[in-house]
């Protein structure tokens, strides 16, 4: 009795932790855990938020069902989406809190569309906006179902195309050398790759065993785009791209993707992903499993980070895990590199 005394009061503790992380503790907080499978267990076990459905049906009798999380429905951030997504049906999954957990809101949309019967599950979020009319995305879905389990819309964010292709590494002793450095992330250089990166490799469980350092390159990166010169930035990804172990080539199901339900039905987001990293370890199980993509001709704008936003805070709770988190298991998907 006083040893699962014990270990509630723990959790309770590493709870409160994890809510006041910040710049000076986070490197004690994280490494309070002995390794990677404890900390998962830990996001795993945490209370999950209430949740309320509400679904929307189309005007046409659409096979296809989008699962939308929001904190709110009567308070979305862009009011005209429920009409730019009239011709499709739409589960709206209400929730938020300290203990949102978007792979949790997501899975419980899932489960409730498979019940309801409908062939296309569209998985998306409330800050994904059609750029197009939609109205004949159901007959061009039905008509490449044969060929296609998986369809990608066009992505923008402002006027930049978002590739859903990405290609996954294992980072080499070169790039892992260089990546490490002597530098040190401070102020509103914070929200760079290369800062979140540093953050992480101070953290010992990052040298664990079963953890691989990896590196994830969009087809057109927004980290290498930022580059001062075209001659800089082939430079680099090429560099970037040539000396580590290509693993895999994706094509991310995030931010909005159309998926046959049938998949759904034994694959969906892993709850132990606080915010970020879920979209990358589902597409890496569908892609292994043989998934065909295609793509759509529809347009839909990103408006990234609308619904948690890109700070501090997210960056020391939600993306150090998916970092960490992400190379336990890609060391498991990839178990011979």
């Amino acid at each position: 009795m006083l040893l699962i005394l014990g270990e509630i009061r723990m959790k309770e503790d590493k709870e409160i932790q994890y809510r006041k992380l910040t710049l000076s503790n986070y490197v004690d907080f994280y490494d309070s855990f002995n390794s990677v499978s404890e900390l998962m267990e830990f996001f795993y076990s945490r209370k999950r938020p209430s949740v309320n459905t509400l679904f929307t049906p189309s005007d046409n009798k659409s096979s296809i069902t989008a699962v939308i999380p929001t904190k709110s429905v009567q308070d979305l951030p862009f009011k005209e989406l429920p009409k730019k997504l009239s011709k499709i049906n739409v589960l709206w999954v209400e929730s938020s809190g300290p203990f949102f957990n978007f792979s949790y809101a997501m899975n419980i949309g899932i489960r409730k569309v498979l019940e309801m019967g409908s062939e296309f599950i569209m998985l998306t979020n409330d800050d994904i906006l059609p750029m197009d009319d939609i109205s004949n995305i159901d007959i061009v879905v039905k008509r490449n179902k044969e060929k296609y389990d998986i369809l990608i819309p066009q992505i923008y964010n402002s006027n930049l195309f978002i590739s859903p292709v990405q290609s996954i590494y294992r980072q080499s002793f070169i790039t892992a050398h260089y990546l490490k450095g002597n530098h040190k992330p401070k102020g509103d250089e914070i929200d760079k790759v290369m800062d979140i990166r540093m953050l992480v490799q101070n953290l010992r469980i990052y040298s664990n065993p079963y953890i691989m350092k990896y590196i994830i390159l969009r087809e057109n990166d927004p980290v290498l785009a930022g580059q001062s010169s075209i001659l800089t930035r082939k430079v680099k990804e090429f560099a970037l791209r040539g000396v580590n172990k290509l693993l895999i080539k994706i094509n991310n199901v995030q931010p909005i993707s159309i998926v046959k339900s049938s998949l759904l039905e034994s694959e969906n987001f892993d709850e132990s992903f606080v915010n970020g990293g879920e979209d990358v370890d589902l597409s890496i199980r569908l892609s292994l499993r043989g998934a065909r993509v295609g793509y759509l001709d529809e347009r839909f704008h990103h408006y990234g980070g609308n619904s948690l936003g890109t700070n501090i805070e997210r960056i020391l709770k939600n993306t150090i895990p998916e970092i960490l988190i992400l190379g336990y298991k890609l060391k498991k998907y990839f178990p011979n590199y």
